[in-house]
């Protein structure tokens, strides 16, 4: 169990108001690893510092994880928060507090943050570096630790907060130059030997090769320093696993197993390592709390999960030890044309579990805005069509008992992260959806 302190320090800037600058534009866009960041803004007007009751500041009591019965979860990605990050700490939590009371009051009780995209932390952290998405480029040192103000603003709220972290995933060759050498993802960089085993360079980004025990080791301990530090309820992995299925990748590594008496094909290999890492996380996030929920959420496509990114999802469900749930990426309409939406969730619920493992179904608002889904086929134009898509689906999960909740992505289709303001192009699936899911009870 860990002890939840809330700091002295939010007392002082109570009394204190903060800066004045300008507001960025309705736009949300995202960034990929090599583009550049935006550049930092802060709001128009002056807004107050949110103010915390003594009592709760003082408060140092042992509190267990608060997790809740059906799962109303939405994702709170890196680029739902770049713009935030800009801000200066009384901000940054002026507009957790608005994001978190929005989530609440639209019904859902869960949100799962992203704070480690790229091999990076948004938090102070020693084991890796802080992240561009906060500080605006590798190399800084963080000015507040937004972490815990996003911990505490949820809690506020009522929302359980999984830290989303994706395990494998690096920065670009140029980016980890820039990062202190005292890291080891920047020390196995520098190294001619590990460079090419322990990580490699897949497109612009290098990955992390979890066949090395030395290199799961660092993942998990990466994870456990969120777990011990900060009163997270969930530990939460994305879709993004092994980023290639070229035997290259890992080459050096099969081999010595192969020379070793091994004799699993490379894809079982691969999946085997991966069975080993999601197992010592599992078994790290129960040593620090057993209320601690792990889940992972891999696409939605069995076949490329399985076949491409080497995720044992089977195992992972079906034996005690891995996970406590695992949330599929669902992300297709009705006529969808090889993966529609009832069909893929009947197969994933379909997937023997283990009593302890709990299935949640993973839903995204994007569609619902641009209204196409170019991957659909015959189905590509359903989003525009209608404009009840989403809330039929959640009738779907909610009349299969496998399933104990859902999670959207992400924030930004809700409400702007900046402004607050309702997104108006998901307003119409919105409004048949929220309904639904306040009065949601799954399972």
């Amino acid at each position: 169990m860990r002890q939840r302190i809330i700091p002295l320090l939010l007392f002082f800037l109570t009394l204190t108001l903060a800066a004045c600058g300008r507001q960025q534009g309705d736009t949300i866009v995202t960034f990929e690893e090599r583009d550049s960041l935006p550049s930092h803004q802060v709001l128009e007007e002056e807004i107050p510092f949110p103010t915390v009751p003594m009592e709760v500041l003082m408060e140092k009591e042992m509190q267990p994880p608060v997790n809740h019965a059906d799962f109303k979860a939405v994702w709170l990605s890196q680029y739902d928060m770049t713009d935030l990050f800009a801000a200066d700490k009384a901000q940054f939590t002026r507009y957790a507090e608005v994001i978190f009371q929005k989530l609440a009051d639209s019904g859902f009780n869960t949100v799962i943050v992203q704070v480690r995209p790229n091999g990076d932390s948004f938090y102070p952290s020693e084991i890796y570096p802080a992240s561009h998405y906060v500080t605006g480029a590798y190399g800084r040192q963080l000015s507040y630790d937004p972490l815990e103000i996003l911990a505490d603003q949820a809690h506020q709220a009522g929302l359980s907060i999984h830290a989303w972290i994706n395990p494998l995933r690096l920065m670009s060759g140029d980016n980890l130059e820039k990062i202190d050498p005292k890291y080891q993802i920047r020390a196995w960089y520098d190294d001619p030997e590990a460079n090419g085993t322990k990580l490699l360079q897949v497109g612009s980004l290098y990955y992390l090769n979890p066949a090395y025990p030395e290199v799961r080791d660092l993942i998990v301990a990466g994870a456990r320093e969120i777990l011990e530090n900060y009163p997270v309820d969930g530990l939460h992995l994305d879709d993004y696993f092994y980023p290639t299925t070229d035997e290259s990748f890992d080459q050096a590594a099969y081999q010595d197993y192969l020379m070793e008496g091994g004799t699993l094909s490379l894809g079982d290999f691969r999946r085997e390592q991966l069975n080993l890492l999601i197992a010592g996380l599992y078994r790290s996030a129960k040593e620090v709390d057993a209320g601690i929920l792990f889940t992972v959420s891999p696409a939605g496509n069995l076949k490329t999960v399985y076949e491409e990114d080497y995720a044992d999802v089977y195992t992972w469900c079906r034996e005690a030890g891995y996970l406590d749930a695992i949330i599929p990426q669902i992300y297709f309409g009705l006529a969808h044309e090889t993966h529609p939406f009832d069909q893929t969730l009947l197969e994933w619920a379909a997937i023997p579990r283990a009593e302890s493992v709990r299935l949640f179904c993973g839903m995204t608002l994007e569609k619902a805005k641009t209204g196409t889904d170019p991957y659909a086929g015959s189905g590509k134009t359903e989003w525009s069509q209608s404009k009840d898509i989403l809330s039929r689906c959640l009738n779907l999960v909610r009349e299969n008992s496998h399933y104990g909740g859902v999670s959207f992505f992400s924030y930004q289709y809700l409400f702007h992260p900046l402004t607050g303001k309702p997104v108006e192009a998901t307003q119409a699936e919105l409004s048949t959806l929220l309904p639904g899911l306040q009065a949601a009870k799954f399972g």
